[in-house]
C-alpha cells in the first residue's frame, strides 16, 4: 500500500496516493510513510492546516528511529520552511502565528539534530521569523541550544548562531561562537573578519592581532581587513595608562588607517555557495585609483586542512577610476572551506 502511494504520487494521481496512504494507516498506524504521503497530497491541494497536520504526525512517528535520523531531521526542517511559506502570505493574526511556528519547528531541528546537514538553515530561519515578527524567544533559546553543542556542529552552524548571539547583544557569546567556527574551518574570510570585530567590540583589541593577520593571508586586497588593524592599535592605546606605549599603538593605528585609506584596490566578496559537489564564488573589484585598470586575481580554492582544492583566475575589467566590476568564479568540485589569493599590485 505504502509503494502504491508513493508511485501514485510520483505520477501526481493525488486521488489514489491518499487512498493507498489511508488504507496503509488501516494496517500500520504507527509506520510513518503514509502521513510523509499525506502531507505532500495536501500541499499539493493548497490545503495548509492538513500539510502542517500531517507532515507533524510523519515527524512524530520518526522520533527515537536513530536509523532515520537524517530523514526525520529533514521533514522537521520542511516543516518549519512550509510553516514560514504559509505566514509569507497570510495577513494577521494567522501571519505572526504561523512564523512563530516555523521558528519553534526549526528550533526543534537546532535541539536535536546539531550536526545535521539543515541545522545552519534553521537558524537563519529563526532570524528571519525574528526579524519580521520582533519576537526574539526562539533566538534565545538557540544559543542555549547551540552552546552545549558547539563540538559537535559545523562551521556554517557556529557561524549563524554567531551572528544571532550578536544580534541579541551577546558579545562574549559572539566571539565564543565565531572562535568555534573559525577553529572548525580556519579559510573562511567571515568568520575571521566577525570575530576579530567581535572581539574588538569586547574591548579585547590584543587578542585581535593574530586574528587580523590570518585574515589578510587570505584576504588581503580589503583594505577593511587592514582598518582592523587600526582598530586593534587603538584600543590597546585606549586600555593603557603608559605614555610611550600608548604613543607607540596611536603611531600605528594612525600607519594602518593610512595604508588602508591608500590602497588603490578593493576585493570584496557577495556570495560564496559552497556546495557538496559544486563552487560558485561572487564578488566585486573596486578600483580606488585615478585611473582605468585590470585586475588578474589568482583564487586558490582550500578545504579546512588549508590544501588546495583548486586553483583559478579571472580577470575584472578594465575597471573605470573609483568604479566596481563583478566577477564569477565557479569550479565543478565541491569540499571547498575558503578562499585565498595573494597580494594585488
Amino acid at each position: 500500500r505504502v509503494q502504491a502511494a508513493y508511485k501514485a504520487l510520483q505520477a501526481n494521481l493525488l486521488d489514489s496516493a491518499e487512498k493507498s496512504a489511508n488504507r496503509a494507516m488501516i494496517l500500520s498506524k504507527g509506520a510513518p510513510q503514509p502521513y510523509d504521503v499525506l502531507w505532500r497530497v495536501k500541499q499539493a491541494r493548497g490545503d495548509e492546516d492538513a500539510t502542517i497536520l500531517y507532515l507533524n504526525q510523519a515527524v512524530d512517528k520518526l522520533a527515537g528511529d536513530t536509523a532515520n535520523g537524517k530523514v526525520r531531521a529533514n521533514l522537521m526542517f520542511n516543516l518549519g520552511r512550509i510553516q514560514a511559506g504559509f505566514a509569507e502570505k497570510a495577513t494577521e493574526p494567522r501571519k505572526a502565528q504561523m512564523y512563530k511556528a516555523s521558528a519553534e519547528t526549526y528550533l526543534r531541528v537546532v535541539k536535536e539534530y546539531p550536526a545535521a546537514d539543515e541545522t545552519p538553515f534553521a537558524i537563519n530561519g529563526i532570524s528571519v521569523a525574528w526579524a519580521l515578527t520582533k519576537d526574539s524567544s526562539a533566538a534565545m533559546q538557540v544559543l542555549d541550544a547551540v552552546k552545549p553543542n558547539m563540538a559537535k556542529m559545523g562551521d556554517i552552524a557556529l557561524a549563524q548562531a554567531g551572528v544571532v548571539a550578536t544580534r541579541l547583544a551577546k558579545g562574549s557569546d559572539a566571539a565564543d561562537l565565531f572562535k568555534a567556527a573559525t577553529t572548525a574551518n580556519p579559510y573562511s574570510r567571515d568568520y575571521l573578519y566577525n570575530y576579530a570585530a567581535t572581539l574588538f567590540d569586547l574591548k579585547r583589541s590584543a587578542e585581535m592581532l593574530p586574528i587580523v593577520g590570518r585574515l589578510l593571508a587570505i584576504d588581503p586586497a580589503n583594505p577593511d581587513n587592514v582598518m582592523l588593524y587600526a582598530y586593534a592599535f587603538k584600543g590597546l592605546a585606549d586600555s593603557t595608562k603608559d605614555a610611550a606605549m600608548k604613543k607607540a599603538y596611536t603611531d600605528s593605528a594612525v600607519v594602518y588607517s593610512t595604508k588602508s585609506d591608500a590602497m588603490k584596490v578593493k576585493v570584496v566578496y557577495t556570495s560564496f555557495d559552497r556546495g557538496k559537489e559544486t563552487t560558485q564564488l561572487q564578488g566585486e573589484v573596486e578600483n580606488r585609483d585615478k585611473t582605468a585598470k585590470s585586475f588578474t586575481i589568482e583564487f586558490e580554492f582550500l578545504d579546512k586542512t588549508g590544501a588546495v582544492i583548486e586553483k583559478k583566475s579571472t580577470t575584472v575589467g578594465p575597471v573605470a577610476a573609483n568604479a566596481m566590476a563583478t566577477f564569477n568564479v565557479e569550479l565543478a568540485k565541491g569540499g571547498v572551506a575558503g578562499v585565498r589569493y595573494a597580494p594585488l599590485p
